[in-house]
């Protein structure tokens, strides 16, 4: 004869009792669901809003605004020129690099005369 150890029958127990609320979960919701029946739905209108059109607009680099073409309500499109960029600050870096380049080439060209 096989003696078992109350740690164990207590297992056996719990896990017995865990498998019969399973099977009675599963055949009640099971029941339910094929004996329920469901006479219409809820229909309503409605219409779907936006919350807000509003779009910010950012350019990636930064800049003083020059002009603003839109104003506020405007609709605009894809390609439309909604702000134009004051060119002061591009065209200071402009000349920066323009006299840069050309310092570099007179330099090369001393170079080559030297050699």
């Amino acid at each position: 004869m096989k003696v078992t150890s109350p740690t164990r029958r207590s297992m056996r127990r719990h896990l017995l009792v865990a498998v019969v609320v399973v099977c009675i979960l599963v055949i009640g919701v099971g029941g339910w669901g094929t004996t329920a029946v469901i006479s219409g739905a809820v229909v309503a209108s409605g219409s779907l809003v936006v919350d807000s059109n509003v779009k910010k607009v950012q350019h990636p680099t930064g800049g003083i605004v020059g002009e603003l073409r839109v104003r506020d309500g405007d609709h605009v499109h894809a390609g439309d020129i909604v702000v134009r960029l004051d060119e002061t600050i591009t065209r200071a870096n402009l000349a920066i690099v323009s006299k840069g380049l050309d310092e570099e080439t007179v330099l090369e060209a001393s170079a080559r005369k030297i050699l």
